[in-house]
């Protein structure tokens, strides 16, 4: 009789842990759906982005060395002038 009782109990209790796993499948599936075409639209999106900074770089990186070639310029100008 007791372990009747004992597997009755072991039955629902798993019963209602497989209710609440589905309860919490169930409300977790339409945000992961959401967070998942956030994720593909980011993706998309990404490699525009990167060719764009990989762009700003380079100009920046050839405007540094413009800059530093005019300042070394205008320090000899100013060594030559002194």
């Amino acid at each position: 009789m007791v372990k009747i009782i004992s597997l009755t109990i072991l039955v629902l209790a798993l019963i209602l842990l497989m209710g609440f796993i589905w309860r919490f499948i169930m409300t977790v599936q339409p945000q992961l759906k959401k967070l998942m075409a956030m994720s593909d639209i980011l993706a998309r999106e990404e490699a525009p982005i990167k060719e764009q900074v990989d762009r700003l770089n380079r100009q920046l990186t050839e405007k540094q060395a413009i800059l530093e070639r005019l300042h070394e310029q205008l320090q000899s100008d100013d060594n030559m002038t002194d």
